[in-house]
């Protein structure tokens, strides 16, 4: 174990920069970290409010990632976006009334689109956080979706799978 590595009780799956050559990690102790891929050392720690469960998502040079915060009055599922190079967190964003937000994903535009708990999925600006659009999907659980020419895919704990305009948030099928 060498010198440089940072002790925490459960690291979230990475996600690697190409551009910065940063590797980036959330941790189960309120935090998200950026790492150096040519040696490991610790870049840069950020607090963050909630627990995340999913990895990081890169685009540019913004770091986003979803939290639950137990915390809050009312529980609440949170969108982040970082500086990836400073660590300084530019906006953060509820996209719903409640409950846990699913692994976000940035669409090539900037947009973000996450299902926040089983109440809707959501469309945001990638520079501001604001909720561009938002689609009841009350089946749909926690999941990532996915996304090709325009269209946001998500599937339900159900077995159903859903397809929304990425713009502008109508239902395909």
């Amino acid at each position: 174990s060498n010198d440089q590595e940072y002790q925490s009780s459960s690291l979230i799956s990475p996600a690697i920069s190409t551009d910065s050559a940063l590797i980036f990690t959330g941790v189960w102790s309120h935090s998200l970290c950026a790492f150096s891929a040519q040696d490991g050392h610790l870049t840069w720690t950020q607090e963050v409010k909630g627990i995340g469960f999913n990895a990081p998502v890169i685009f540019k040079d913004h770091v986003f990632v979803s939290t639950h915060d137990i915390e809050a009055e009312k529980e609440k599922g949170l969108v982040l976006c970082l500086d990836g190079r400073t660590g300084r967190i530019e906006w953060s964003a509820n996209p719903g009334d409640s409950g846990m937000v699913g692994q976000p994903i940035v669409l090539h535009d900037g947009r973000i689109v996450v299902c926040q708990g089983k109440q809707h999925l959501c469309g945001l600006d990638g520079q501001t956080g604001k909720v561009l659009w938002r689609v009841p999907c009350p089946r749909f659980a926690y999941c990532a979706c996915a996304a090709k020419d325009g269209v946001v895919y998500a599937g339900s704990d159900e077995g159903e799978l859903l397809a929304v305009n990425a713009g502008d948030g109508k239902v395909l099928w």
